[in-house]
């Protein structure tokens, strides 16, 4: 999790809230006078000024200067301002918290476009309200981690519903996607070049991906293959800890772990270091899909970061498309995750 921002990033966010609020209008200042205004250097306005022609505000040719994006005027029969629902299914508020950076950044990527976000707290029937209220020209549904039964519920709002994560097979619901089942094979791979012959994956209880048969598939290609094993454990911390407790303790010969958020890995870490066993050597974990701060452990981990910056500009891209043009695009994104390794 980032708990500071650059100078370049301070700015780019001060510039993204200016043009949401009308301050500026095209053309805009050169760099020269915008920056004297600003106070800034020349070229942390100019890397500023970069973030915002990615986030697809501004636009910049030679000898033409810098100029806002001009948006279409389907907004103007809006009542009030679009918003986004991030619905969360089947999950208490406090161990929603796992979104808050996603949340943050996304937030401030949209509120230039003027886009609202609003994250609900839903149970089943309350899905089921919001599902009969139809499709809304001014809001766009996104679908966390649902189940089928709740992905079929929306089955029929192609045009105003994103699904982050997989749809499950028949339904056609446009998504973005981390490349959990990619990063999972490279991390077998990883660690079998470490020697490792017995991997276990652990996921929470409440997953609905198919890890299982990835992960088999993939303890299946070394020669000879490994022995591999999926543990699911409760997200509730003080279940969670108990659960991890006793995973460590059934620890025999050399053992590694594969931990998928929102597990933190941190947590298996302390659990195995306190029977005392040889980290890394006899047994070594691995953070996927995870925030930096849950894998602050003494050895570092090697871990796959949630790609929070491309994830959140997808999202915020397919917003803006559909608030101006009315329609979601066809949207199969899949986002591939990098290994960080810990220095030597």
């Amino acid at each position: 999790m980032k708990f500071y921002q650059s100078r370049v990033e301070q700015l780019a966010n001060h510039l993204r809230e200016g043009i949401g609020r009308g301050e500026y209008s095209s053309p805009l200042p050169s760099v020269r006078d915008w920056s004297a205004r600003l106070g800034a250097a020349h070229s942390t306005l100019v890397s500023a000024i970069r973030i915002l022609k990615r986030d697809g505000l501004v636009r910049t040719q030679p000898r033409q200067g810098i100029h806002l994006v001009r948006r279409m005027n389907i907004r103007k029969s809006f009542r009030q301002p679009p918003l986004i629902r991030w619905l969360v299914y089947g999950r208490k508020y406090q161990e929603s918290v796992a979104y808050a950076e996603i949340l943050t950044v996304l937030g401030q990527r949209l509120a230039p476009h003027g886009i609202r976000l609003d994250l609900e707290i839903c149970s089943a029937t309350r899905l089921k309200a919001i599902q009969r209220e139809g499709p809304r020209h001014d809001q766009i549904l996104v679908l966390p981690s649902f189940p089928r039964e709740s992905q079929e519920l929306f089955s029929n709002f192609e045009k105003s519903a994103l699904v982050l994560g997989h749809p499950f097979p028949g339904i056609r619901l446009p998504y973005i996607t981390v490349d959990v089942f990619g990063a999972l094979r490279h991390a077998v791979w990883l660690l079998v070049r470490r020697g490792f012959s017995r991997i276990s994956v652990v996921i929470s209880r409440q997953s609905h991906q198919p890890i299982e048969e990835r992960f088999r598939r993939a303890c299946m290609e070394p020669s000879p293959p490994i022995h591999g094993d999926v543990v699911r454990v409760p997200e509730e911390i003080l279940e969670q800890n108990i659960a991890l407790r006793r995973l460590a303790g059934r620890v025999t010969g050399r053992h590694a772990f594969i931990v998928i958020s929102p597990i933190p890995v941190a947590h298996l870490m302390m659990a195995l270091m306190q029977r005392r066993l040889d980290v890394p050597q006899q047994v070594a974990a691995v953070g996927m899909n995870t925030a930096s701060s849950d894998v602050r452990t003494v050895p570092l981990v090697p871990y796959y970061p949630y790609p929070i910056e491309r994830f959140t500009k997808a999202v915020c891209k397919a917003a803006v498309q559909y608030f101006d043009r009315g329609a979601l695009p066809p949207l199969k994104s899949v986002i591939p995750l990098r290994v960080v390794l810990p220095p030597r």
